[in-house]
């Protein structure tokens, strides 16, 4: 994949996220973007955490909501001039928690949007501290709170902002997006990660077995 550097003029800001959920005003001076495609740019956010976790049962610990999903439908949200993506999802399966719904909406912070610069219409991905937005189609299993908020009403944020987030694989094996290098990587399986929905499970039973 060929990869070239350009730069997108916007206003500097100082992003803080509160529940999966990154609060601030304008966006961005100088940031570096990577052409991945002809026509779209990726924009690399960073900011603060308000919450992270170094252990999966810490998650658990914290969720109102643990579910397996598969993305469907997005809708991009421009609020205060921070990008949002509202990602309409499936329900297949609940692990923990009360939902009485077939689909569950999902707030993110960034995703894909246009800027005019210099006259012309870029369109870029903005992607947060390395962990790009659903894609249609992606399945996952999410750590949940449900949002309160300004941005979209009855929604729900992935804790940790995105700690909670696994892609399910094919084989049904788990994948983090996070890179592994940041702080706020969730620790391996010897240190209470996971790599499989079973061992979800088995966590969430012996929580509850503890009650």
């Amino acid at each position: 994949m060929n990869k070239m550097s350009t730069w997108i003029k916007y206003a500097s800001v100082s992003l803080i996220v509160f529940g999966g959920v990154a609060l601030g005003s304008n966006i961005f001076n100088n940031i570096n973007a990577q052409k991945i495609e002809k026509d779209i740019s990726v924009l690399e956010m960073s900011g603060d955490v308000a919450e992270y976790y170094e252990t999966v049962p810490e998650l658990i610990q914290s969720s109102d909501l643990i579910v397996e999903i598969e993305a469907e439908q997005q809708e991009t949200v421009n609020y205060s001039d921070v990008i949002f993506t509202l990602t309409n999802s499936s329900v297949s399966k609940i692990h923990q928690g009360e939902y009485n719904q077939n689909s569950i909406k999902i707030l993110e912070t960034g995703g894909l949007t246009q800027v005019d610069q210099d006259g012309q219409i870029q369109n870029i991905n903005i992607v947060f501290e390395d962990n790009p937005v659903f894609q249609i189609g992606q399945k996952a299993i999410v750590f949940l709170d449900k949002y309160e908020g300004p941005v979209a009403e009855d929604a729900y944020v992935i804790k940790g902002a995105y700690q909670g987030k696994f892609l399910i694989n094919p084989n049904r094996s788990l994948q983090s997006q996070m890179n592994t290098t940041s702080e706020y990587t969730i620790q391996p399986p010897s240190n209470g990660g996971i790599q499989d929905l079973t061992q979800i499970e088995e966590l969430v039973n012996a929580k509850d077995t503890k009650k």
